[in-house]
């Protein structure tokens, strides 16, 4: 059984990425301060398939984030859960409320 990229691997796999894929101010970032492509920006921007898949569950991680920000800070000004689910594409506010604490499951593992 194969194991999972070590988090070497991992930022091997972004660095190949930025260094093949950044364009405008993302190769401006990498050429002059040395910060590579978020996962995401370089899942976008992919040319090498087994780079875009040790780096998928990264940009998905990443991707959680930004989202169970949004809702906090939604929750926060007063949204509705039926409201957010809305937003969301859910059926329901149930499926919103839900959603919440599954992400923040999901990241802290």
């Amino acid at each position: 059984m194969d194991t999972p990229p070590t988090p070497t691997e991992r930022h091997r796999a972004l660095i190949r990425l930025t260094e093949r894929h950044a364009t405008g101010p993302a190769h401006t970032r990498w050429s002059e301060a040395g910060l590579p492509l978020t996962p995401y920006g370089a899942v976008r921007r992919v040319g090498d398939l087994a780079d875009a898949l040790t780096l998928l569950p990264h940009a998905r991680a990443e991707f959680d984030q930004r989202e169970l920000g949004l809702l906090t800070m939604a929750k926060g000004r007063g949204m509705t859960w039926q409201r957010m689910g809305q937003h969301l594409g859910l059926g329901s506010a149930q499926a919103a409320r839900q959603r919440h604490p599954r992400l923040t499951e999901r990241l802290d593992t």
